[in-house]
């Protein structure tokens, strides 16, 4: 197990003061913000098996473990569990999201990479849990989307005021 000595924690991690030797190295703060995306994505898709009665995807899953079950208490069991693992998954979610934030300097950056995560990964499990299709206007508007996202977190290089204009006195 990975020992954190406190003392030196700005050498030991990837930070503003501390960056990778690569530009486009991963930082822990990016793969614990890419693991909460994916959490938060699991609950969602836990939530629409939860209150989805088309499909019954969980009853189903529990009928083919074991056999004929009464459909009431099938339901019911079935819809617990899944709001246990949204539970679960939303707590996940948060506790890789702080993570993320405790080695970043950047919360923007982090919020960032959650939120297009969960994104992909719920267009992703959506296309192929309940077949859902994605059209070119769809990838085009989360393009448009994970673009403004970049340009809002983007550093802002301004240039220094030098020429401010001074209050004229009237002596």
């Amino acid at each position: 197990m990975l020992e954190v000595n406190y003392d030196k924690q700005h050498q030991q991690f990837y930070s503003a003061n501390n960056p990778p030797p690569f530009t486009f190295a991963p930082t822990p703060s990016d793969v614990f913000a890419v693991i909460g995306g994916t959490f938060a994505a699991l609950a969602s898709l836990c939530a629409k098996i939860m209150v989805d009665t088309k499909m019954d995807t969980a009853a189903q899953l529990v009928r083919d473990l074991f056999g004929d079950v009464d459909s009431y208490y099938l339901n019911l069991g079935s819809r617990a569990v899944m709001l246990s693992l949204v539970a679960v998954c939303n707590g996940l979610m948060w506790l890789f999201f702080t993570k993320a934030l405790r080695f970043s300097s950047s919360s923007t950056r982090v919020t960032l990479i959650q939120i297009i995560t969960n994104f992909i990964v719920t267009a992703i499990l959506g296309s192929y849990v309940f077949g859902d299709v994605l059209s070119v206007q769809w990838w085009f508007g989360a393009s448009l989307i994970a673009v403004g996202f970049t340009v809002i977190s983007s550093p802002k290089d301004a240039a220094p005021v030098t020429d401010v204009p001074q209050a004229k006195k009237n002596n």
